[in-house]
């Protein structure tokens, strides 16, 4: 983050934000490591949470750059006379992100306990050699239920990480599938809404102003949060994550159909009436799916892991083929809109056909998957 706010050219800033996605690792870590100290049970509920968290960063984040962007221009009086800030206005809001990224370093050394069950298991075994070097482990006492050496080696093979080509079978390899297609449809839907709302009315948009579109986001944002925190356990629980998943890919392919009516009904009005705000109303109500789609997508790469010792492995295949899905998904999606209108190609709605079909491919392959998790049926 510094030396994104120090750079002085372009290339400077791209290496900067490519070592900044190098390193940032630590969601697929943090999702393993909820899934190891969390029970089974309970496991939606805490995975309930990365919604709440997210949305309240994505929230500040924005506010917290634009209030510290540009502090020589913008408080002169005590940034205006160094020079520093003048040469690097951005310096400061990356200071500030730097800054908080630190405490948390230092949260997680002090307060974060390991969770991974292999080095769990070997500390204890350690530990109980330096303890008592002369016993014999293999001689147990009567009425113990200690282990033999050759069970606990057993044990600890049942238990170790699975090799990569270990991990390329159907039970892993759908649940990644469907993510991809998850990942690849949501981002081109982030895109497509600002694209939409931003757009002239002439040429199909609905000609809203930033500021509106970010009170509309803002509350949404709010909104989404708020029904994740409180109810994605309870509907895991009741319907199961498969079922929520297939919900939220049916959501998305309504949520994308939904923009040719909306560039109809405006264009015939001359502006947003009240079919246009109840067809965005409509729209974004089926995005609230989008966040049990995350949370059970990310239950059922949980529960595809053949081991626990494998679940950072798993995860890291998930955060891969993500990352990949969603660094692809914007730029094809901006880049069918921009084609879609300027040649109108199926009447300005082949990007909305594109992505409605990846919705429904997703929502097939959706139904591949086991109907309720192994770790509770076991």
């Amino acid at each position: 983050m510094l030396s994104f706010g120090v750079s002085m050219d372009f290339w400077t800033m791209v290496a900067a934000r490519c070592a900044q996605g190098v390193f940032n690792g630590n969601i697929g870590v943090a999702k393993t490591v909820i899934a190891e100290i969390t029970d089974p049970r309970m496991l939606a509920d805490a995975y309930a949470m990365m919604p709440l968290v997210w949305s309240l960063g994505s929230t500040l984040g924005p506010i917290l750059g634009g209030i510290l962007a540009d502090p020589a221009k913008r408080w002169p009086d005590i940034f205006g006379k160094l020079t520093y800030f003048t040469l690097h206005p951005y310096f400061l809001p990356c200071a500030a992100a730097g800054f908080s990224t630190m405490v948390i370093f230092v949260i997680a050394v002090l307060g974060l306990k390991e969770s991974l069950p292999l080095a769990l298991s070997e500390r204890k075994q350690n530990t109980a050699c330096v303890e008592s070097p002369l016993l014999d482990n293999d001689t147990p006492t009567y009425g113990s239920t200690s282990l033999s050496r050759n069970e606990r080696s057993t044990q600890a093979g049942a238990d170790a990480p699975m090799s990569f080509s270990g991990l390329l079978i159907p039970q892993v390899l759908t649940p990644l599938l469907v993510y991809t297609f998850l990942s690849f449809v949501d981002m081109g839907m982030q895109v497509l809404l600002p694209l939409m709302y931003s757009t002239s009315i002439s040429i199909g948009g609905l000609g809203f102003d930033a500021y509106r579109i970010g009170v509309i986001l803002s509350i949404f944002g709010f909104v989404n949060a708020f029904v994740q925190f409180f109810f994605l356990g309870h509907l895991v629980r009741r319907f199961g994550p498969r079922n929520l998943l297939a919900l939220t890919q049916l959501s998305n392919a309504v949520n994308i159909g939904l923009y040719p009516l909306l560039s109809f009904f405006v264009r015939r009005a001359g502006r947003a009436d009240g079919i246009v705000w109840a067809i965005i109303v409509l729209q974004l109500i089926s995005r609230l799916t989008a966040g049990m789609g995350w949370g059970s997508i990310q239950l059922l790469i949980v529960d595809s892991a053949p081991n626990r010792a494998s679940l950072g492995a798993t995860n890291g295949m998930g955060q891969a083929v993500g990352c990949i899905a969603r660094s692809v998904g914007p730029s094809v999606a901006s880049s069918l809109f921009s084609l879609s209108l300027e040649r109108n190609l199926v009447g300005g709605c082949l990007v909305y056909l594109v992505l409605v079909g990846f919705a429904l491919l997703g929502l097939g392959i959706t139904y591949m998957l086991p109907r309720k998790l192994r770790s509770l049926t076991n």
